[in-house]
């Protein structure tokens, strides 16, 4: 969908990266590309991310959560994600957990990890046991001077409160994010439109 946006993907098993090639027609190029490694161990380097998608599945059906592996949720793994990161540049979680515990411990993690930015979830249904958490490192700057953010190279005090109640919170949401959003899209080159109705998803996000 974004063809010029540069991704890279860490697959722990070879064979998946071979059935997605063999099976499914996928194809590295000059912005896609596999990295064969344990995603605990491949060095994300420092400020070089703007998004960290984590989706990780845990074959310990034991602890109550099945994604990600507690691994993935130490201080250690989720303070390089962080700085990872570039500054307003966001961490998304897939949580699958059927424990009201474990979830808990999970959000907890990643909000102990990112203390100066802000978390949202995502949630299909109140039915769906997956939510997918947002991690803001720092604060989301909005382009094109919209409203609730700042233009681009502004330097300014940032408009519409990040801190505060929730309801301030939501007109972040509302407001920055999918300026943010808007401008990003802008910024891609012969992007003229949202495939993935990312606009329209992230009226569905709720502060946590």
């Amino acid at each position: 969908f974004f063809p010029e946006v540069p991704l890279v993907v860490c697959e722990l098993d070879p064979s998946v990266a071979a059935v997605a090639r063999d099976w499914f027609g996928f194809r590295e190029d000059k912005t896609l590309s596999v990295a064969i490694a344990n995603g605990l161990e491949f060095d994300l380097g420092e400020g070089q991310h703007a998004f960290i998608v984590l989706d990780v599945d845990s074959k310990d059906t034991s602890v109550g959560m099945s994604c990600p592996p507690l691994e993935f949720l130490s201080p250690g793994f989720l303070g390089r994600v962080k700085a990872a990161l570039v500054p307003g540049g966001m961490l998304a979680v897939n949580v699958a957990a059927r424990s009201a515990d474990m979830h808990k411990q999970a959000l907890d993690s990643i909000r102990t990890a990112f203390p100066d930015g802000s978390l949202f979830a995502l949630k299909a249904s109140d039915d769906d046991v997956n939510t997918v958490v947002f991690a803001v490192n720092g604060t989301i700057t909005a382009k094109g001077g919209e409203q609730g953010g700042e233009s681009s190279g502004q330097k300014g005090k940032k408009k519409g409160g990040s801190k505060g109640s929730k309801s301030a919170v939501a007109s972040y949401v509302q407001t920055d994010l999918q300026s943010a959003v808007r401008g990003w899209l802008l910024d891609i080159p012969d992007q003229l439109t949202d495939p993935l109705d990312l606009i329209e998803i992230l009226e569905g996000l709720r502060a946590i």
